[in-house]
């Protein structure tokens, strides 16, 4: 019972601390900025369960799901991001209601060539990486990029190659 009352203080709390943040941090055009998603309307949580990683699907539902539930109760929802180590808690989180979407965190070994399977696994829930330019333009030009993922390209690129490929990627979707 102890434990219990603990976790539900430490919600409590964590609650108060985004209420806090909230009041003093305006919104962005009537939404949320953060590193999971650039900009999602609402009052939306970038919440972790990083303390799960390491734990069983089963710790997860009994220590973590219903407090992080209750806490994206409280405002429009949340986002998570999972560690490489967390990728057995996918299916767990994705049931999380209020759940907006999962973002792989950048230490996947070869993220792009487990995608795909993450992306069935996750069902309808939006998801977003992190991925360098040259691999996002050979997975483009190999057309092995799932649909229903946020692709956050990064590296060196002009703007003429930027433009190049998002009109590869305009194309890819057709």
């Amino acid at each position: 019972a102890q434990a219990n009352d603990l976790v539900a203080a430490v919600a409590d709390l964590n609650v108060k601390i985004h209420r806090t943040f909230f009041d003093i941090v305006p919104d962005l055009a009537g939404g949320s900025c953060g590193f999971v998603l650039p900009w999602i309307p609402g009052h939306v949580l970038c919440e972790s369960v990083d303390p799960f990683h390491m734990t069983s699907v089963e710790d997860f539902e009994k220590w973590g799901f219903e407090p992080i539930r209750r806490i994206f109760g409280e405002f429009d929802g949340g986002v998570v991001h999972l560690h490489g180590n967390g990728g057995h808690l996918l299916e767990a989180v994705c049931r999380l209601p209020g759940l907006k979407a999962v973002r792989f965190s950048n230490d996947w070994p070869s993220i792009l060539d487990v995608l795909g399977e993450l992306r069935r696994r996750a069902g309808d829930m939006p998801l977003t990486v992190n991925v360098s330019y040259p691999e996002f333009v050979e997975a483009l030009k190999r057309h092995t990029l799932p649909g229903g993922v946020f692709f956050n390209v990064y590296g060196d690129m002009d703007v003429p190659a930027a433009n190049a490929c998002m009109q590869a990627v305009r194309a890819y979707r057709a």
